[in-house]
């Protein structure tokens, strides 16, 4: 609770105009301020929806559950055809966010053994599998 009242006392402060230069550019802090607002609805959205009953969608005959978290604009479990390229999962989950770092996709298997993948060798460098868990990770200004 403390770190969103600080949060959005820092956006105030952005939006009066405390973080912009003398050429009225906005501060990177400002625009990290703003990375961290979209992170927390999202976390927010997610654990509403863990807590309402939500479940975990249901696997087709010949399709897979794999999760994704991370910058992507809507983590979550999806169900995808099996063996589909990690670009599939980006594109179900709406996509990048502002801030992710798409030279860095860390994929977890069933069998806890990791990858890192670049999003650009993505769609031939690994096919997922049931139970994947991959994580878009965050660049930094």
């Amino acid at each position: 609770m403390m770190k969103r009242l600080l949060i959005l006392t820092l956006f105030a402060l952005a939006g009066a105009g405390a973080f912009a230069d003398e050429n009225n550019k906005p501060d990177p802090v400002e625009i990290r301020l703003q990375a961290i607002e979209a992170r927390l609805a999202r976390i927010e959205a997610l654990v509403r929806a863990s807590t309402t009953g939500n479940k975990m969608p249901e696997a087709a005959p010949g399709q897979i559950r794999v999760t994704i978290l991370g910058e992507v604009n809507a983590p979550g479990v999806y169900a995808l055809d099996s063996d589909s390229p990690i670009a599939t999962l980006v594109a179900m989950a709406g996509g990048f966010t502002k801030i992710a770092n798409q030279k860095k996709i860390v994929v977890v298997g069933a069998d806890n053994k990791s990858i890192e993948i670049n999003a650009k060798d993505a769609p031939r460098a690994y096919n997922l599998k049931e139970g994947d868990v991959v994580t878009v990770g965050e660049s930094w200004l």
